[in-house]
């Protein structure tokens, strides 16, 4: 089941990025966002072969091949409500941070 490193921008704050495991399965993410360091480090990417993806990751905001920009990744989501689609707003809102300790989580 293939995964994409994804940079979410924040819409109101582009330079403001965090990095979330996305999934071609749900199509959505399946973590919340980190620092750049924090996912690399929680997720044990500090490793030669993932260099590339990393890189596209900082050119384009997506490890995925086929895609210019992290918003071609994220554009058919199904993040939302019944696996509605959101927005790069509502995505940047509802998995750019971990909830709160003892609310809901993924």
């Amino acid at each position: 089941m293939p995964r994409y490193i994804v940079a979410l921008r924040n819409p109101r704050n582009p330079n403001e990025k965090r990095y979330v495991f996305w999934s071609t399965v749900v199509d959505q993410p399946v973590t919340f966002g980190l620092s750049k360091e924090e996912f690399i480090r929680q997720n044990d990417l500090d490793r030669p072969e993932y260099a590339d993806r990393l890189k596209r990751v900082e050119v384009r905001g997506t490890s995925c091949v086929e895609h210019g920009s992290w918003l071609d990744t994220i554009r058919d989501n199904r993040a939302g409500p019944s696996g509605s689609c959101l927005s790069p707003l509502e995505l940047w809102a509802a998995f750019a941070y971990p909830p709160p300790k003892g609310t809901s989580e993924l």
